[in-house]
């Protein structure tokens, strides 16, 4: 298990919303961590290569990868909140 710092690829926000659209490098029990956030409330995760959904679970601004048997998979993850 780690953190992983994603590579922000667009950061869009409305005054009191905001979503971001990531590239992390993730492995199962992985945290991804969104700074400018406060609280996500929804996240969405896929294998770039496929483009499967990834299963997660979302803590305050944190998303951690639940998806078993994931090792060094690249993914794209999608958070919205405020």
């Amino acid at each position: 298990m780690g953190v992983v710092t994603p590579t922000i690829l667009r950061e869009e926000g409305i005054i009191t919303r905001k979503g971001i659209l990531a590239d992390a490098i993730v492995s199962t029990n992985d945290t991804v961590p969104f700074s400018t956030i406060t609280t996500i409330t929804s996240a969405y995760v896929c294998r770039k290569e496929t483009g499967v959904t990834v299963t997660n679970t979302i803590a305050t601004n944190v998303v951690t990868i639940t998806q078993a048997t994931m090792t060094s998979v690249p993914c794209q993850v999608y958070v919205n909140g405020a």
